[in-house]
């Protein structure tokens, strides 16, 4: 019998280079990537990275936040939830499935730094860069500042300060996994950590 189910509509070019983008910064990296490895990734051809997003550079720049919004946009959905739950249960379970994900994403990970270590010299991915981060801090400080609201009172550090602190903790880990992923303590152990350094915002006693 003949199949009459519609044929899967093609991908244009600019996201079929995208989708190649994405690819390449899991496993050939940010910085040894090559126009010619993103036009055999995406079956395009090297044209069409000028004609849709101008430059190799801006593309991979795509590439590398694109990587990043389907790794952690879950994770924030789990955060942001408003009726699943208390939001230490929230944000143990986020940061729970973020520790549990890391391993699928080395290659996501090794470019983000190589994209901090350009971004001095790139003033448009220096600000792209700092304002995911802005995103995600202000989805961890209101996470943080929900946990500070069901301990009461006044909070005894900013959340903002919390969140900024945690983060940083976050990227140093990161380091550490890359250099070293066998010198890392547990998981269950990490994760303590954390909440050890979120409870410093919640009010004394």
């Amino acid at each position: 019998m003949q199949d009459l189910a519609p044929p899967a509509p093609r991908r244009s070019h600019k996201d079929a280079l995208l989708e190649g983008a994405v690819q390449c910064i899991a496993e050939r990296g940010f910085a040894t990537t090559t126009a010619r490895d993103l036009v055999a990734a995406s079956h395009t051809n090297l044209a069409s990275i000028g004609y849709h997003y101008g430059s190799k550079d801006r593309l991979m720049a795509e590439g590398l936040f694109e990587a990043a919004r389907r790794w952690f946009l879950p994770l924030i959905a789990v955060v942001a939830a408003p009726d699943d739950g208390e939001p230490r249960a929230r944000l143990r379970n986020a940061l729970t499935l973020l520790f549990d994900s890391v391993g699928e994403h080395r290659g996501l990970v090794r470019s983000y730094f190589e994209a901090v270590s350009r971004a001095d010299h790139d003033p448009a991915l220096r600000e792209r860069m700092a304002g995911h981060h802005h995103d995600l801090r202000q989805v961890l400080a209101k996470a943080i500042a929900g946990i500070v609201e069901e301990s009461g009172g006044e909070p005894a550090v900013a959340p903002s300060t919390i969140a900024s602190f945690v983060g940083a903790a976050f990227d140093g880990l990161m380091v550490q996994w890359l250099l070293d992923p066998e010198g890392l303590a547990p998981r269950d152990e990490l994760l303590r950590s954390f909440e050890v350094a979120i409870a410093l915002a919640s009010p004394p006693g």
